[in-house]
C-alpha cells in the first residue's frame, strides 16, 4: 500500500515537472522563433525600401526581359538577396541575377502588398530552400501599380531554430531521471507520518 501511493506520487510529481519544463520550453522557443523572424522581417523591410526607388523609378531596367543581365540587373546586385519587381498579376517585370523563377511571392501576399503597402510571405527556391520575402507596394510614374519584392534564404535562421528544439527537448527528457528520483525522495517524506 504504502510503496504503490509512493510510486503514484512519484509520477504525479515528474508529471507536473514535465509539464513545467515543456511549458517553459515551448515559451522560450516560440518567443525565440518571434524575435527571430521579427528581425529578419524589418532587415528585408529596410532593404526593401532602400531599394524602392527602382522600382520606382524604372519599370523595366533594361531590354534583356526579367533576369536576362539588363541594365536593371546591374543595378540590382543581390548581395545575398533576392530582388523583383512584379506586376499586379504576379508576373515578373524585373529580377536581380540568378533569380529563382519559384521564388515569386504568393497573389495574396502581392494583393496585400498593393493594398496595405507591405507584406511578409515565405516560399522556397527551387532546390527546397526556405526564403522568407518582404513585399512593398508602389506606384509607376506611369501610374502602374507594382511590387518590389526582396528575400533572402532563412535557412540558418531554421537550422538555429531546430537546435534549439533539440536543446530544450534533451533539457526535459535529462530532467525525467532525476526528477523521478527526487520525487520518489519527498513522496517517502511526505507519506511518513502515515
Amino acid at each position: 500500500m504504502f510503496s504503490a501511493a509512493r510510486w503514484r506520487l512519484t509520477i504525479v510529481f515528474t508529471a507536473i515537472l514535465i509539464v513545467i519544463l515543456a511549458t517553459s520550453g515551448a515559451i522560450v522557443y516560440f518567443t525565440t522563433r518571434s524575435l527571430i523572424f521579427d528581425r529578419v522581417d524589418a532587415e528585408l523591410k529596410d532593404k526593401a525600401q532602400q531599394d524602392l526607388f527602382l522600382a520606382e523609378d524604372d519599370k523595366h531596367g533594361g531590354d534583356d526581359g526579367p533576369g536576362g543581365g539588363g541594365a536593371g540587373d546591374k543595378e540590382f546586385d543581390p548581395g545575398g538577396y533576392s530582388f523583383a519587381i512584379l506586376g499586379e498579376d504576379g508576373d515578373v517585370i524585373e529580377t536581380s541575377y540568378g533569380y529563382d523563377s519559384s521564388m515569386t511571392a504568393p497573389q495574396w501576399a502581392i494583393d496585400e502588398a498593393l493594398g496595405g503597402g507591405h507584406a511578409i510571405a515565405e516560399t522556397e527556391t527551387s532546390d527546397g530552400e526556405t526564403v522568407r520575402l518582404c513585399l512593398l507596394g508602389a506606384t509607376e510614374p506611369d501610374g502602374d501599380s507594382v511590387v518590389l519584392q526582396v528575400g533572402r534564404s532563412i535557412e540558418r535562421e531554421l537550422d538555429t531554430l531546430s537546435e534549439l528544439r533539440v536543446i530544450l527537448a534533451a533539457v526535459v527528457v535529462v530532467s525525467i531521471v532525476p526528477a523521478l528520483g527526487g520525487g520518489y525522495v519527498l513522496s517517502g517524506r511526505v507519506l511518513r507520518p502515515i
